[in-house]
């Protein structure tokens, strides 16, 4: 091994889950795949770089929709399966950083993910991190594929490099959209999700207005923009590339 490489003992970790009642990891997924399933904060960067540009990025725009869409297909297949994942610590910084600035689109829907999305549209879906830090990407990535190696477990990511460290440790790799496919229909995943979000709402903000003292019709009115985000996400094909309009009052 390079002195870049770690031979990581999950043992004492998949003690600590079991001391408290945590079942022990089934899948690992890479930290780029979680941020595109948590935030949207790029998304909307490239949707404001395409306004700029008269559309002259638009590969790149419709390439982040694209993978969004599968990721959000992931989360739902996950939550089919009741699956308990694994990740790096590093999505955790990139939530804690949005949430962090106030009054804006990325911290608004951190919020709305971690205390509505996620427990509510995918709450059968268990995630863990990883207690350790590494040093630097490539360090990341042999982290990862040591860990997938020595704890057994398949490997969900669109890193190339991380692909081909994962392969020469005989790891088995799947993009979202392949692991998604094995187990749940994209259109049944969208009819799910929406399903959920709906019978939920309303509970969601009569609990946030009385936590908070905001009236519910305020709050509805962010949640139904983030709501349009996600009929964007989970759309088929949308030509114009309307994103700009709904993210009109970012």
């Amino acid at each position: 091994m390079s002195s870049e490489e770690t031979e990581p003992d999950p043992v004492a970790f998949q003690a600590f889950l079991r001391e408290r009642g945590f079942e022990i990891p089934t899948l690992f997924i890479d930290s780029n795949v979680v941020n595109e399933i948590t935030t949207t904060v790029d998304l909307t960067r490239e949707s404001r770089t395409f306004r700029r540009t008269r559309g002259l990025v638009r590969a790149k725009a419709e390439e982040r929709k694209r993978r969004a869409h599968g990721s959000l297909w992931l989360m739902l297949a996950l939550d089919s399966l009741a699956t308990v994942s694994l990740s790096l610590q590093e999505p955790i910084r990139f939530l804690k950083k949005h949430a962090a600035q106030p009054a804006t689109w990325g911290s608004e829907w951190t919020l709305a993910f971690f205390e509505f999305v996620r427990p509510h549209v995918a709450p059968n879906w268990t995630s863990l991190a990883w207690p350790e830090e590494s040093n630097g990407r490539s360090a990341s990535d042999t982290l990862i594929a040591e860990l997938c190696r020595v704890m057994g477990l398949p490997l969900v990511t669109r890193d190339q490099g991380l692909v081909r460290k994962a392969r020469q440790r005989s790891v088995s790799v799947f993009s979202p959209e392949e692991y998604a496919k094995r187990t749940l229909d994209p259109q049944v995943a969208r009819e799910r999700f929406f399903e959920r979000f709906d019978r939920q709402a309303l509970s969601y903000l009569l609990d946030r207005s009385h936590r908070f003292g905001v009236p519910p019709a305020v709050l509805a009115v962010h949640l139904r923009e983030v709501r349009r985000i996600y009929e964007f996400i989970w759309s088929e094909d949308d030509p114009d590339w309307r994103l700009g309009a709904l993210l009109g009052f970012v």
